[in-house]
């Protein structure tokens, strides 16, 4: 039975070398969670507080560790404090059989039928076979869409069927077990197979396409490639199948085996006595659900590992997005993608209806989708000090009702000092950390890297209507390594729509790379307002530092802008009011314009809607000859009619921009390796610039200096602190 402590808290032990009739005694630990909550509901008060004490090892789940609001209160932590507790969605496969598929080894094991679509060996997320091994295809026709129309007028045309070249798609074995995968514009769609028809070359997909199947502003049909092709197996060492139809021929079964088996093709250092795999068998570990009227209250995890959860198939997604096209959106049709962000992508913890919970210390890692889906009614939820890894999408999804007088909306939600990294590896265009109805939120001292698109998105209206995302806050984040040049159209912080109150500071953001258009360091897409950008550090991004779409009133102060490959700052669609503020900033460029426009969209001399001045400017390769404005976003070509380009001294300086800006060396050197040195602060005397703090610390802080009040771990001899 549990027991009252000294501190006065209902405790229970667990232990996954426990007793199916423990007490839930330190003595006689129960062996699972829910034996440990069975004993909890059956003996608890209302509102007492309750540990979860969880002895060292892993705690294996065939389905989700679901808590109500009867669980309120209950604090989950490891006896050790080291991190050696593991709750595992995964079974590992330990018993191989050798055998041979087209000629090539391979070995055969039998796994559970819930088997998600990843395998892991050691830790390492191993890779289905796919077609083409390496590169992709192209759509050679998808009825019915005119490619060379208006992008707007075509973007939501999805389709569920694309012609393919003569020849190009193979005789499939199990074409039931492959999808199709389509990286284009800012999303990847992913859809299974429906049929194949070789004498019209026509592929139709289980899913409808969510945009239109051509490949980003250009006029070609989209690129993809096919995952999961057992044909393809043997090319890469390390690849694995999961034969769920039992149907698949190999030399010990020519006819298949079947019943679901899982091949897998080894590695020259891998022998088969001594081989284990891991697969999820469980689309969630946890979820926390409350009721509107009745939610889950401070519940806390400290100090614990979720790792392997995923579902069996690729789901599809369905409107509503609360976005503006869901008028034109059926929510009767599977869509293959998300419209951005992945943004209903499963969650292997979700909380809903909960306040003031808590994920502190812990990981998660090896899963499908996002870490954690902070849904509807999330309020006060706190996830500190914990490190996600090997995502299938991004760590942290939250978003409740877009009306913040609803119980549904969410407030009040704090990300800090996590370390976010490995991620997008199914959903590339997931968003490592994304909110998007939602007020109060902070967003700090986290360090994001090696994701394929945003590393931080607020908000989630792209009209200047009502917006209830404000009041968030943004600050001493590193943001790096992202995008990688897999898709376009992202920044390393994303904002959408009117959101007063709203601050982005002190964030350092680097290394980010689109596949062709739109690596931005900071994006203010449609209708960002009111939002303060001020003191952080941009620079090596592929396009331009910060990218407006559309926006009202931003003020940009004190940041440090340099080494971006297109513009510093660019403003995609002049309106009749002010777009954006720039004052103090330092712009080191070598060889782009500071402004950067497009012929035909905002070119950069009748950009009149913003307001630039007492600035710092310098150009590393033309030195004092810094060009202010161009029309041609991107480094200037010598002898080139069609650029235009205007520099300091006529149109830029003459409608009044910059008139009290200076152009000077400051005396910053950016490093190969993209760091930044301070050789000397002469320019800055008297220009009324100041740098970005470089003692700012970018990243998480030390536990000391987190200024939450859960940075406190649980222990034994005193009441836990309340998150």
């Amino acid at each position: 039975m549990s027991k009252l402590s000294a501190a006065g808290r209902r405790e229970v032990h667990a232990s996954p070398d426990g007793s199916r009739t423990g007490d839930g005694t330190e003595g006689y630990p129960v062996r699972t969670i829910e034996q440990a909550m069975t004993i909890l509901r059956a003996h608890r008060k209302p509102m007492e507080q309750a540990v979860v004490w969880l002895h060292p090892g892993t705690y294996a789940l065939t389905h989700p560790l679901v808590l109500g609001p009867e669980d309120s209160d209950t604090v989950f932590a490891p006896t050790d404090g080291d991190g050696t507790v593991a709750i595992s969605g995964g079974a590992s496969i330990r018993e191989w059989t050798a055998d041979q598929f087209r000629g090539m080894p391979v070995w055969a094991a039998t796994v559970p039928t819930t088997a998600g679509r990843s395998l892991f060996v050691n830790g390492e997320r191993r890779s289905r076979p796919r077609y083409p091994a390496e590169d992709t295809l192209r759509m050679v026709n998808v009825p019915g869409l005119d490619r060379t129309a208006d992008l707007a007028s075509i973007l939501f045309e999805g389709s569920r069927a694309f012609e393919y070249s003569d020849g190009e798609i193979p005789e499939l074995t199990d074409p039931r077990g492959v999808e199709v995968v389509i990286p284009h514009f800012w999303i990847q769609e992913r859809s299974p197979i429906e049929s194949i028809d070789r004498a019209r070359n026509l592929i139709t997909l289980s899913y409808d396409s969510m945009l239109a199947l051509k490949d980003g502003d250009s006029t070609d049909f989209s690129r993809y490639f096919l995952d999961g092709v057992v044909d393809s197996l043997g090319q890469i060492a390390g690849q694995w199948y999961f034969d769920a139809a039992g149907i698949v021929p190999t030399a010990e079964h020519p006819g298949g085996p079947g019943t679901p088996t899982l091949l897998y093709t080894p590695r020259d250092n891998e022998f088969i006595d001594e081989f284990e795999a891991t697969v999820p068998i469980v689309g969630s570990l946890v979820e926390v659900r409350g009721e509107e009227h009745r939610p889950v209250v401070r519940v806390r995890f400290e100090g614990i590992r979720f790792e392997y959860a995923e579902p069996a198939h690729s789901p599809a997604a369905a409107a509503p997005f609360q976005m503006r096209e869901d008028p034109v959106l059926d929510p009767a049709t599977p869509y293959a993608s998300d419209p951005q962000a992945a943004s209903t992508v499963f969650g292997a913890l979700t909380f809903e209806w909960v306040h003031s919970c808590a994920l502190v210390a812990c990981t998660v890692a090896h899963v499908g989708g996002y870490g954690v889906r902070l849904d509807q009614g999330s309020a006060y939820t706190l996830i500190s000090g914990c490190e996600f890894w090997d995502l299938g999408a991004g760590a942290i999804n939250c978003g409740g009702s877009d009306d913040p007088a609803s119980p549904e909306f969410n407030i009040g939600n704090e990300v800090s000092d996590n370390v976010i990294h490995s991620g997008g590896r199914v959903y590339p265009h997931a968003v490592a950390v994304f909110f998007r109805h939602a007020s109060d939120s902070i967003v700090a001292h986290n360090d994001i890297f090696d994701f394929f698109s945003t590393a931080i998105s607020i908000g989630w209206r792209w009209d200047y209507e009502f917006s209830p995302s404000v009041n968030n806050i943004v600050i001493g984040n590193h943001l790096h390594t992202l995008g990688q040049g897999t898709l376009d159209w992202f920044g390393g912080i994303y904002t959408l729509g009117v959101s007063p109150g709203t601050v982005i500071s002190d964030n350092l953001i680097h290394d980010v790379r689109a596949a062709g258009f739109g690596g931005w360091g900071i994006l203010l897409d449609p209708a960002s307002s009111h939002i303060l950008v001020q003191r952080n550090i941009i620079h090596s991004v592929s396009h331009e530092a910060i990218h407006i779409k559309t926006g009202r009133e931003n003020v940009i102060r004190d940041n440090l802008l340099a080494k971006a490959g297109t513009g510093l700052v660019s403003l995609a669609v002049p309106e009749d009011h002010v777009a954006a503020s720039l004052t103090g900033n330092v712009f080191l460029t070598d060889g782009v314009p500071v402004f950067a426009g497009a012929p035909g969209s905002a070119a950069a001399q009748n950009i009149t809607n913003l307001r630039s001045n007492v600035n710092l400017a310098w150009d590393e390769t033309q030195h004092d000859a810094v060009i202010f404005a161009g029309d041609v976003v991107g480094p200037r070509t010598a002898g080139d009619p069609s650029q235009v380009v205007v520099d300091a001294s006529t149109q830029w300086l003459g409608r009044g921009s910059d008139t009290r800006s200076t152009i000077t060396d400051p005396g910053l050197v950016v490093a190969e390796d993209g760091t930044i040195e301070l050789a000397g602060r002469a320019g800055l005397a008297g220009c009324g610039v100041t740098l970005p703090a470089f003692a700012t610390q970018f990243g998480p802080r030390p536990i000391s200096e987190r200024t939450h009040p859960s940075a406190g771990r649980t222990c034994a001899y005193r009441v836990p602190t309340e998150g």
